[in-house]
């Protein structure tokens, strides 16, 4: 009877039990001194902190967040976060820093130091890089000794010769958000964020190159892991942190090249409990002025695109323009509207997939317009004459 009336009790007060903790500690250089580093440290900022928010609305985490921008992103502060996080078996630690990084000639690591705050000494005068820098190993290999279920540890910074910069871009081409009306899978959420244990640590950059930021998109990296986060919860059914990392790297190195510059970021994984991520149909559609066929779309992970460094958003060039393809076959022009996806080709001997390209049909709707794709990546345009006859022709090619 007494138990009983404790739990009445508890449920009266509005109390929530939750199973585990979500630590997520995000520190961004928002008032740095180039205007355009500041401003893409700002888009990552936020985009990261609407990500920990649907990870809070798709799982069964309690959510303690750590924000460091602004005045508040200096070092001491990071440092009381870390060794005063009070942290259980099954809680989990997200790290996630923007700004600017380096490394020293003889660092022992080939992760970056990162340059974490603007304070004063005691002289009134601001520290210089080595003396507010904090090595990433460091702060990765703390967190690892809390005794968490699941560390994430995540640096979007440089790692090359110091005072060599953090190089600013107007923006990112063929960097395509996604936003999809059907929301997010809890199922994923769970797998990734609940049923995963072990750690995930990632930097931004290879030792000796730069990272690259875009004062309209933010960080390349940061993006990367952002758009595919949306992407894996949106139309997988099962997900693994293998797959996140190796998909982010591979957009973030893809969107460098892009505008002809290097950036491989780095990684260190040991997990286990998640899923094995695959890419599914999506029964829904892409919020935007209209809806994108409901063929099924053409699962790339299995026609092995994941083996030919393929990017997460490839360029498509159809009649003098380029759009964009995601990794899900969603495609998207320059101002990230939605213009039709890939899907099942009718040519399987012929050709490995097609496009579904939505064109206005002059009454107010829209008619599919469907391209092949070849082996070798031109696009085809199919069409049969007076006598049924099928002809072909090249429009364009998938670009990379």
């Amino acid at each position: 009877m007494k138990n009983a009336f404790i739990v009445i009790f508890l449920c009266l007060l509005g109390f929530q039990i939750y199973a585990s903790t979500l630590h997520a500690i995000v520190i961004a250089a928002t008032n740095d001194d180039i205007p355009k580093v500041a401003k893409g440290a700002q888009e990552s900022f936020d985009d990261v902190k609407r990500e920990i928010k649907y990870i809070e609305k798709y799982t069964d985490l309690y959510v303690k967040t750590y924000y460091c921008s602004g005045s508040s992103f200096n070092r001491s502060k990071v440092a009381n976060i870390i060794n005063n996080l009070d942290v259980g078996s099954d809680d989990v630690i997200l790290f996630h820093y923007i700004g600017h990084g380096w490394r020293s000639t003889n660092q022992p690591s080939n992760w970056p130091n990162l340059s974490i705050g603007y304070e004063e000494d005691e002289y009134g005068d601001i520290l210089d890089e080595e003396d507010k820098a904090v090595d990433f190993d460091i702060i990765q290999r703390a967190l690892r000794g809390k005794g968490a279920r699941l560390i994430i540890a995540l640096a979007d910074a440089c790692n090359n010769r110091q005072n060599s910069g953090y190089y600013e871009w107007d923006g990112i081409r063929g960097n395509a958000s996604l936003s999809a009306s059907t929301g997010r899978s809890s199922r994923v959420y769970k797998q990734l964020f609940e049923n995963a244990s072990g750690y995930v640590v990632a930097g931004a950059a290879s030792s000796g190159q730069k990272a690259y930021i875009s004062a309209e998109d933010g960080g390349y990296f940061t993006s990367s892991f952002v758009e595919v986060l949306k992407e894996t919860t949106t139309f997988s059914q099962s997900a693994s942190w293998e797959d996140i990392v190796k998909r982010t790297k591979r957009r973030t190195t893809q969107l460098a090249k892009g505008e002809n510059k290097t950036q491989t970021p780095m990684s260190s994984i040991s997990v286990r409990g998640d899923g094995n991520s695959y890419v599914s149909n999506s029964s829904g559609s892409v919020s935007n002025n209209f809806n994108v066929s409901n063929q099924s779309q053409a699962p790339f992970e299995a026609y092995g695109y994941q083996n030919n460094s393929a990017p997460v958003a490839r360029a498509v060039f159809y009649d003098g323009t380029y759009f964009y393809m995601m990794s899900n076959g969603i495609i998207v022009n320059d101002y990230k509207q939605v213009l039709g996806r890939s899907v099942y080709t009718a040519y399987p001997q012929n050709f490995k997939y097609a496009i579904c390209y939505l064109t206005p049909d002059g009454y107010g709707g829209y008619r599919p317009l469907y391209y092949q794709v070849d082996i070798y990546d031109n696009i085809w345009v199919l069409s049969q004459d007076v006598y049924g006859q099928l002809l072909s022709s090249i429009i364009g090619k998938i670009t990379y």
